[in-house]
């Protein structure tokens, strides 16, 4: 396993971004309209994903976060990366995370959503992991749906963490270590 580490300034950035991101939900109502359970008012949730995409960005070996990502308000179409010509949705969650998932209120507009594959990251703050990816269409044909007695919102499409393929299959993928990631 491979941890990223994000230096305290590109943490910063991310916690900025995360505050950005919630102001311009407040202000821009339909935008807000595919969040559920008040994600776009959760700061933690904005600072937290924009840290996941930053650490897959280092993860891929893009070049830095703040040349590679998109910092403006506009969300993306469903593409936070590219990596050798593969459209990657970055997808995070907190150390033990056992689920990659797909929000309801964006279950409509997934099939539209331009990106090849997801890749789930677990983390808090400055360390994160890759945990696995998998294609857009294989999420489509093997994600469950949250029940009613479920930990995930009712209608939240998910896969089981454990099932990703593993982050050294991903097509064209250097593992070698680099000085900003930790062997652990």
């Amino acid at each position: 396993m491979v941890i990223v580490k994000l230096t305290p300034g590109l943490e910063a950035k991310c916690d900025a971004f995360g505050e950005r991101r919630i102001e311009m939900y407040a202000r821009e109502k339909e935008r807000a309209a595919y969040s559920v359970d008040g994600g776009e008012k959760n700061l933690f949730i904005q600072q937290e994903g924009r840290k996941a995409e930053c650490a897959a960005c280092i993860y891929f070996n893009l070049g830095t976060p703040l040349e590679v990502l998109d910092w403006s308000d506009t969300p993306d179409g469903g593409t936070d990366l590219v990596f050798k010509g593969t459209r990657i949705d970055v997808k995070g969650t907190k150390p033990g995370g056992q689920y990659l998932l797909w929000p309801k209120g964006k279950n409509k507009a997934y099939r539209g959503k331009a990106f090849d594959v997801m890749v789930l990251a677990l983390g808090l703050g400055q360390k994160w992991i890759m945990k696995g990816w998998i294609t857009k269409t294989d999420f489509w044909e093997r994600k469950l749906t949250a029940g009613p007695n479920h930990k995930l919102t009712v209608g939240t499409w998910h896969v089981e963490a454990g099932s990703l393929n593993r982050m050294i299959t991903f097509p064209g993928l250097d593992t070698r270590i680099r000085p900003e990631l930790i062997a652990a």
